[in-house]
């Protein structure tokens, strides 16, 4: 990490410069020093929304499931993991998110107020569209 920077100016007062980043997360601004984004602090909070993260995985491994022939059909899938279909059905959607949007949100870096609630709302299915839907830049 960047060490603090500290000034004598030439009035007397001292000037602190400490390197940092301001990241939105949730609606609200989060001060991160550099070191945790390095990696460097390995006791920061994770910065990616754990619920974003941990249902991206499910729907990637129950994709899985279901290509391989594992599992039959939703159907089968929500009885064996005892959730609701509809509710099974939307966590799967998430893998037609776009790749861009989906290694955002497993970098911690998803746009501002993306939420897994939002996300199971829907969304449109052209890569495109949804980056216009939720405001990032391809």
């Amino acid at each position: 990490m960047s060490q603090p920077v500290i000034k004598i100016l030439s009035n007397g007062n001292l000037s602190f410069e400490v390197p940092l980043v301001v990241k939105h997360k949730n609606g609200r601004k989060l001060i991160i020093a550099t070191d945790t984004l390095d990696g460097a602090n390995t006791e920061a909070e994770a910065l990616a929304q754990s619920a974003l993260v941990q249902a991206l995985a499910r729907a990637h491994a129950w994709v899985d499931a279901l290509e391989s022939g594992e599992i039959r059909n939703l159907q089968e899938l929500s009885e064996k993991i005892n959730l609701d279909r509809s509710y099974t059905g939307r966590i799967l959607h998430l893998v037609n998110l776009a790749p861009d949007l989906q290694e955002n949100i497993l970098d911690g870096q998803e746009p501002d107020g993306l939420s897994l609630t939002r996300l199971l709302d829907g969304f449109p299915d052209n890569w495109s569209e949804q980056r216009q839907f939720f405001k990032i830049s391809a």
